[in-house]
């Protein structure tokens, strides 16, 4: 019989190796996306100009990639659960790059547009990498994975713009699709060396199958109450980053040079979380730390209302933020990790809902931010409440949906290597 190799002190320390290349791998494709997203905002005025149309018109660009990546993820995430994790990542990808490359090219509005919604649609193939680290390592330990995960797409949104800027300053904006181009590369040709799916086989995929896994998780409670759960908090997110210009720069007088600061502060409260969910409560239950994180959401929610009202100003609302924004990523990393632990065999259908469920919220809850008249910080905060609220409402209704026996479809593991 065969010693296992991690049982000796150098297969134990390739074996840690292995894993931290293989979070490091899955990290550098999961900054796609909000590299995706940011790193050309700087040069939408330099678009629009040189596409011969307005800043607003270009600003469209943006939701179109949101909703292509929504449509893209609940169409991808079932095909996975068919066809397997990488073989989607590998065509997704792809579509990425050759997309980027011809957004670089593009000299009409419409055809940024459409290749645009493309490359978000290749983007979208990321769905697959929470259910691949749940899949290799189990509830506990992706729960740590999955937070590391997670700082990487902070760290993403607040390097992206930066990086963006400094392409247009010294190249020009087509050199930024360029880059995104060679990032899709890398990590095409990252994958390819360092990561390994040999134990699944691929099965047949029909309308009728994935219909039925949608039906399945969407009427599975469990499942359900933590998806809503970590939606709810991502509403309350995009209630912020809706209502934060105006709060920050009109209402309180901040400086722009210094919203990026404040805004900043939040991103370390969020990295800091995510250490802290990793390395201090690693052996604790995901489904308890996402009720904590909700209860600290609402509490932060409503105190950063009630500052609001009060009109106690702007250090007082910020440290209520600072904290609603730390909660917000102990709520959405353990409520994926909790739902993910249910039906296996779908979980890309499950991660697919929720980043729909997700992108949902936070487009309701950002109209209605925008919607309301801008006079103080009041819909802002309030919003944010509201979200922070329903998300302790439907972490309580996980807790009462706790199995008692062994989890269905628990056996079904998708070996990942």
């Amino acid at each position: 019989m065969h010693s296992k190799a991690p049982s000796h002190p150098r297969g134990a320390e390739a074996s840690a190796k292995h894993q931290v290349t293989y979070i490091f791998v899955l990290g550098a494709v999961f900054m796609l996306s909000p590299f995706a997203i940011d790193m050309y905002l700087p040069a939408l005025p330099t678009i629009a100009t040189s596409l011969g149309t307005g800043i607003d018109e270009l600003e469209m660009s943006v939701s179109i990639f949101l909703v292509a990546v929504a449509v893209g993820q609940l169409v991808l995430g079932p095909i996975s659960d068919a066809v397997g994790r990488l073989r989607v990542l590998f065509g997704g990808l792809a579509v990425f790059l050759v997309a980027s490359l011809m957004i670089a090219q593009a000299e009409t509005l419409m055809a940024f547009y459409t290749w645009r919604f493309v490359q978000a649609v290749g983007a979208a193939a990321g769905v697959g990498i929470i259910p691949m680290v749940q899949d290799r390592f189990g509830e506990e330990k992706s729960s740590k994975v999955i937070s590391y995960l997670m700082i990487t797409t902070i760290v993403g949104a607040v390097i992206a713009p930066l990086a963006g800027g400094v392409t247009l300053s010294y190249i020009g904006w087509p050199a930024i699709f360029v880059v995104l181009a060679l990032l899709g590369g890398a990590a095409i040709l990252a994958m390819a060396v360092f990561i390994r799916e040999p134990d699944f086989t691929p099965r047949k995929i029909s309308l009728g199958q994935i219909g039925s896994g949608y039906a399945s998780v969407l009427s599975n409670r469990r499942i359900m109450s933590a998806l809503l759960t970590g939606a709810f908090a991502i509403g309350g997110l995009f209630a912020f980053v809706a209502g934060s210009p105006f709060v920050y720069i009109k209402y309180f007088g901040v400086a722009p040079e210094q919203y990026g600061f404040l805004m900043g502060l939040n991103a370390i409260a969020m990295i800091l979380a995510n250490v802290v969910n990793a390395e201090l409560l690693g052996a604790q239950k995901s489904q308890s730390k996402a009720l904590a994180g909700a209860v600290l959401l609402a509490a932060s929610g409503l105190i950063a209302c009630v500052v609001a009202v009060a009109d106690g100003g702007l250090i007082l609302l910020l440290c209520a933020i600072v904290i609603f924004a730390g909660a917000l990523e102990f709520v959405a990393t353990n409520a994926i990790v909790t739902a993910m632990t249910v039906m296996p065999s779908q979980n890309g259908t499950v991660s697919a809902i929720s980043g729909a469920a997700g992108f949902a919220l936070g487009g309701v809850s950002s109209a209605i931010v925008g919607y309301l008249p801008s006079v103080d910080a009041l819909p802002m905060t309030a919003a944010m409440a509201v979200c922070g609220v329903m998300a302790s409402v439907c972490a309580i209704s996980l807790g009462r949906t706790e199995p008692r026996g062994p989890m269905p479809d628990a056996g079904r593991k998708r070996g990942v290597n």
